[in-house]
């Protein structure tokens, strides 16, 4: 059983099951296998062994990845979010080392269900919603010498089918 889910989670959940609702209507006409994954950026800062220290922040978020199928059951806002901390969760110290020593790191990557060869060939589709949230990301506290950001913003990348919840 989850402890209550997270704001983040429990939003991401909501967007990513509908999305996956909306994207399993196209299954029934093209009859193809589809696989929904959700991306989480995640702040390795205190992740890694020993923790980097507070004030560092350049390049110090790693990818989660939580996925799921068309063949499983009819998806909750419930299991979603399992899936989603699940996700994250995986993002430990283990996996920031893996990120650090480079070769490990490929190796480990080159096994991901997201390298399924069923993708390349195109038996399985993946369909992906990569999620934000500047929530427990440093990026208003990091202090450069000439004082706090007062706005960040983000650049819309040429990605079909996106959208912001951040104003943009």
């Amino acid at each position: 059983m989850m402890e209550k889910p997270t704001r983040v989670e429990a939003v991401s959940a909501f967007i990513w099951c509908h999305f996956i609702k909306a994207m399993r209507s196209k299954d029934k006409i093209n009859g193809e296998e589809r696989v929904f994954a959700a991306i989480h950026p995640v702040d390795i800062r205190p992740r890694a062994s020993p923790p980097l220290p507070h004030q560092f922040f350049g390049n110090a978020v790693a990818r989660a990845l939580a996925m799921t199928t068309t063949a499983e059951t009819e998806p909750d806002y419930y299991e979603l979010a399992i899936k989603l901390r699940d996700g994250i969760k995986k993002t430990d110290a283990d996996y920031v080392t893996r990120i650090e020593d480079g070769d490990s790191f490929l190796k480990y990557s080159a096994n991901n269900d997201e390298n399924d060869p069923a993708f390349k060939d195109g038996r399985k589709i993946l369909e992906m919603c990569v999620f934000t949230s500047w929530c427990r990301l440093p990026a208003y506290e990091v202090d450069y010498g000439w004082g706090k950001p007062v706005l960040g913003f983000h650049h819309r990348p040429p990605i079909q089918e996106f959208d912001s919840l951040f104003g943009h």
